[in-house]
């Protein structure tokens, strides 16, 4: 009798483990428990950075799986980074999903509709229905879930134009951001003459004078009037001399980059930087001398700047020439001016979060334990 009850108490466990479907949240909140925690959702994230490493490491001649434990960085291995990387990321989409639900916000049908198009235009493209089947059964998640990760930019754009847009509750205006544009960016051409060779050893001293000396009789020049436009093309090294021996997409390459050396000319802030996605994957931004002696240029000076392995003659031109250049940069301006009021609030709301990482689940979720999901998407983004 001892044994039968025992086997019904056990019957019983079971029907309600199956019952409550026992889902697994990632993170444990002050909060409680909430749909965006779900353990399906990082294991999304932590798939997502394993298989880019992979790839990435991979095209370095690196196999992951034997250099999980290596170092990636002076502190930390190259399973920590991807833990790291992949709990950064999934923590910006509870954050913003949660925040989301707790403004009233909601996607608009045509939103809706355009996320269903990338499911069904990109992901299954790739992988195709069973493909993604699979992706979706091994992470634990719905269809319905996985459109909730690709609302994730929809959702982030909902909050910055709830808080910051024209209607916002406080509002980055037109005016604010020509005012920004007008005090933090620049607009000059130059000419440029390297002081190193093309193996980045230095030009003997002679060949360094020589071109500082030219470099001097140019700005004189500019200075007595003359357009900088005609120097650059016979001087500066970074135009691009068009040669028969080049392919039309070369020649039509370098006529585009000349063409814009003599005529828009760099366009930077006050940081040095001119293209967003430069500067965030390869950290590429003007000279800092460059810029410090920009700051005390009126439109129509020029100057010698001689930097670590070059030197440059600049000239300020007028940031309003074309009204195309701020129209241009108008977004970029937007993020700046709304990004550091923004940043302290994401702070605040992580803290009130109040969270921990359930440790089981990490372990469970560890990077060693996966096989590839999204390898072939990154191989053409990693090499």
């Amino acid at each position: 009798m001892k044994k039968q009850i025992i086997s019904i108490l056990l019957l019983l466990i079971m029907a309600t483990t199956l019952l409550c479907g026992c889902t697994q949240y990632a993170i444990i909140s002050a909060k409680g428990e909430f749909e965006s925690a779900k353990a399906g959702y990082y294991s999304f994230y932590v798939h997502w950075q394993r298989d880019y490493f992979k790839e990435l490491l991979r095209n370095q001649g690196i196999d992951l799986t034997s250099n999980l434990d290596a170092y990636y960085t002076s502190t930390a291995t190259v399973r920590q980074t991807i833990i790291n990387s992949a709990k950064q990321e999934y923590l910006s989409f509870v954050i913003v999903t949660e925040k989301f639900s707790e403004l009233g916000l909601s996607l608009t049908d045509a939103q809706i509709a355009e996320l269903e198009d990338q499911y069904n235009n990109e992901w299954i493209q790739i992988y195709g229905e069973a493909g993604m089947a699979n992706i979706l059964k091994e992470l634990d998640l719905t269809k319905d879930e996985f459109l909730n990760l690709l609302s994730l930019q929809a959702k982030s754009q909902a909050i910055i134009d709830y808080y910051y847009g024209a209607n916002g509750i406080t509002p980055v205006t037109e005016e604010d951001k020509k005012e920004y544009y007008n005090d933090n960016y620049h607009r000059f051409k130059y000419i440029l003459l390297s002081t190193v060779d093309e193996k980045d050893k230095a030009l003997s001293a002679d060949e360094i004078a020589a071109k500082r000396t030219l470099a001097n009789e140019l700005n004189e020049k500019i200075k007595n009037g003359e357009s900088i436009a005609p120097l650059i093309a016979q001087y500066s090294e970074d135009y691009v001399k068009i040669t028969d021996s080049m392919t039309a997409d070369e020649k039509a390459s370098a006529e585009e980059n000349n063409s814009k050396a003599t005529t828009e000319g760099i366009i930077c802030d006050n940081s040095g930087i001119f293209n967003q996605t430069l500067y965030t994957t390869y950290n590429i931004a003007v000279n800092s001398q460059i810029v410090s002696k920009l700051q005390t240029l009126k439109t129509g000076e020029s100057a010698v700047v001689e930097t670590d392995n070059a030197i440059w003659v600049i000239q300020e031109f007028d940031i309003n020439e074309s009204e195309d250049y701020y129209n241009k940069r108008a977004d970029q301006i937007f993020s700046s001016l709304y990004t550091p009021d923004l940043s302290a609030k994401y702070t605040r709301w992580q803290s009130e979060l109040d969270y921990t990482y359930d440790e089981d689940v990490m372990k469970e979720l560890d990077p060693g334990n996966f096989t590839d999901l999204f390898s072939d998407i990154y191989k053409d983004e990693t090499k």
